[in-house]
C-alpha cells in the first residue's frame, strides 16, 4: 500500500498472491530512481508507479535466470537493478529494455550469505569463516580478495569497514583490500 505522508490516507494498494518461495529468500521490494516500486515475484519482476499504483511493466525472467537469490535497494542504479541469481550469477537488468545487460557467474567457495551487492560489488560470507569480495567489470566478475575471519555469527557493513562478530571474537575487515584488524 502507498500511504500519503501528509494525510495518512491510503493512496493505492495492491494485493498479490502469497509467495512463500520468495519469502524465504533475501529478496526485497525496491524503489527505482524514477519512482517505480519493483516487486520481485517467483517468475517475474513487476514495476508499479509509486504515486498512482499503475503497473508500468512486467518482466518474466525465467528464460534468462533460474530465480532470484538476492535483491535489495543497494542494487538499484540509474536505469538498472543488480541482483544475484539462484545459480550465483551476477545479473544486471536494464529497466528500459527489460533485458539482462550483464550475466556472469560468481565463484564463491561453497554456500554463502550475501552481505552486500550493488552495481559493482558483491560481498559474501559463511559462518565457518569464509568471506570474499567480487567486483564486476567489463570482462566479467573478478575476485578482489578472499579471507578467513573465523567462526562468524554476524557481519555489519559500515562505510569502508566490515564489523565481524564471532562467538569469542570481534574483528574489522577493510572493504576495499580485505585486511583484517
Amino acid at each position: 500500500a502507498a500511504i500519503n505522508s501528509e494525510t495518512g490516507l491510503v493512496q493505492w494498494e495492491l494485493e498479490l498472491d502469497k509467495d512463500p518461495f520468495l519469502r524465504s529468500r533475501a529478496v526485497d521490494i525496491v524503489l527505482s530512481a524514477d519512482s517505480l516500486v519493483i516487486i520481485p515475484l517467483e517468475e517475474e519482476l513487476q514495476a508499479y508507479d509509486l504515486y498512482s499504483g499503475t503497473m508500468h511493466w512486467s518482466y518474466d525472467y525465467t528464460d534468462d535466470i533460474d530465480g532470484i537469490g538476492y535483491l535489495n535497494q543497494s542494487g538499484v542504479g540509474s536505469g538498472s537493478v543488480s541482483l544475484l541469481s539462484d545459480d550465483n550469477e551476477f545479473i544486471v537488468l536494464d529497466f528500459k529494455t527489460r533485458k539482462v545487460s550483464f550475466q556472469e557467474y560468481v565463484d564463491f567457495e561453497g554456500l554463502v550469505r550475501i552481505q552486500y551487492l550493488d552495481a559493482n560489488y558483491i560481498l559474501g560470507y559463511n559462518n565457518i569463516g569464509y568471506i570474499a569480495l567480487f567486483e564486476k567489470n567489463v570482462t566479467g566478475v573478478k575476485n578482489v580478495w578472499t579471507g578467513d575471519i573465523g567462526v562468524t555469527e554476524s557481519l555489519i557493513l559500515s562505510g569502508e569497514n566490515i564489523h565481524v562478530f564471532g562467538l569469542d571474537n570481534y574483528s574489522t575487515v577493510n572493504f576495499q583490500d580485505g585486511k583484517i584488524s
